[in-house]
């Protein structure tokens, strides 16, 4: 029923469907070791479409007690599976690294929640499409949510204007 030795796991460029979700959910439950988890490129999109099935999966990444590091890259959510993911994992409160590029969120407000209230988040990656870019009035919020977050964890972000890592010195922000 458990899988103690499982620390991380990488389904980066699998094809990840709905055949999938049950294993997954169950795999999120039964490995009290988990730490990282790497989802990126999975087209994870097609489940936001069967809203049952992400759900399901968010549910289980909510439930989760143990991933520090989760990396949902490349995955093409939109807001809705922005939003449904966000509300899930302010409840992942072992969260300390979240990859969340290329996954078109435009302005949802869930996201500005996750970063506002999460009281462990460290790092976070925003980067968007060139042609994608976060709108102005998202990046707004999210620099808010940063500013307001009590726990005052999230140090390193990288989005679509700036990296900022533990080796940044100095930060450049285009003209454009």
């Amino acid at each position: 029923d458990g899988n103690p030795e499982v620390e991380s796991i990488n389904v980066a460029q699998n094809g990840v469907g709905y055949d999938d979700v049950p294993g997954l959910s169950r795999m999120l439950a039964t490995c009290p070791n988990l730490r990282t988890l790497d989802l990126i490129q999975n087209e994870l999109s097609k489940l936001v479409e069967q809203h049952a099935w992400w759900h399901r999966l968010c549910e289980a990444f909510g439930n989760n007690r143990t991933l520090t590091d989760l990396n949902f890259n490349q995955n093409r959510l939109g807001m809705t599976g922005v939003r449904m993911a966000a509300n899930a994992l302010q409840s992942l409160k072992s969260l300390k690294r979240l990859g969340f590029s290329y996954n078109e969120p435009s302005v949802e407000p869930a996201l500005a929640e996750l970063l506002r209230k999460h009281p462990a988040l460290e790092s976070v990656e925003l980067v968007e499409a060139l042609d994608r870019h976060l709108p102005t009035r998202a990046k707004d919020e999210i620099g808010r949510a940063l500013l307001d977050n009590p726990a005052g964890q999230l140090g390193f972000l990288a989005c679509d204007m700036f990296e900022l890592t533990p080796t940044t010195d100095r930060l450049t922000w285009p003209k454009e």
